[in-house]
């Protein structure tokens, strides 16, 4: 299992999620999904998948249709 960079909680956390996910690497930037489960274990809908790329050390959050783009790459 991978280790999630601090940077990628952070930014996961102010978006209101409590779940990462490695997913992959993409034009070298390092892909995060991000969701949110509930007390039971549960992953709760969120609508389009969400994303938070890094690469170096800036991050991006990629969601909307942009998140299904970047899902259909991975």
């Amino acid at each position: 299992m991978r280790n999630i960079p601090k940077i990628i909680e952070i930014e996961a956390n102010k978006r209101g999620c409590n779940s990462i996910n490695y997913c992959g690497e993409i034009d070298g930037a390092q892909v995060f999904g991000i969701g949110v489960v509930d007390r039971g274990g549960n992953m709760l809908p969120t609508g389009l998948p969400r994303f938070i790329k890094l690469k170096d050390t800036k991050v991006e959050f990629v969601d909307g249709e942009a998140g299904l783009e970047l899902c259909s790459r991975l």
